[in-house]
């Protein structure tokens, strides 16, 4: 169960606050090229032309960049973690933009981790 199931099933917020929280989070989620250009792992010149031939073959940008000799799988798998480092949480994304106190969502969570996640 995922954490936002496990949120609506306590009846903590509904299905619409979490489908608009998840939006959020992709918005403001950066993409990996832009996050390689911002740690020098490319130039913007090269993220472009990651960017045009993913679009060409509909592959991952990870893929493509490896492909053509830009990234490491190395370096593809710290982007993807910066990428989640960077991006919002849900919960504090809860707490903003709906009823959800800060306090409740620590309780639910500390729930959810010991019956899911031990």
């Amino acid at each position: 169960m995922r954490f936002g199931e496990f949120l609506i099933a306590k009846n903590l917020v509904g299905e619409a606050d979490i489908a608009h929280a998840l939006e959020i989070q992709r918005q403001t989620k950066k993409f990996l090229g832009a996050l390689a250009v911002e740690y020098g792992m490319l130039s913007r010149l090269e993220n472009i032309q990651i960017i045009m031939a993913q679009r060409e073959g509909n592959r991952s940008y990870g893929e493509v960049a490896r492909q053509k000799g830009l990234l490491t799988d190395a370096q593809v798998e710290k982007l993807v973690e910066l990428q989640y480092e960077t991006s919002l949480p849900l919960g504090k994304i809860l707490v903003a933009e709906t009823p959800l106190r800060r306090f409740d969502l620590v309780m639910a969570l500390k729930e959810y981790v010991a019956r899911y996640k031990s």
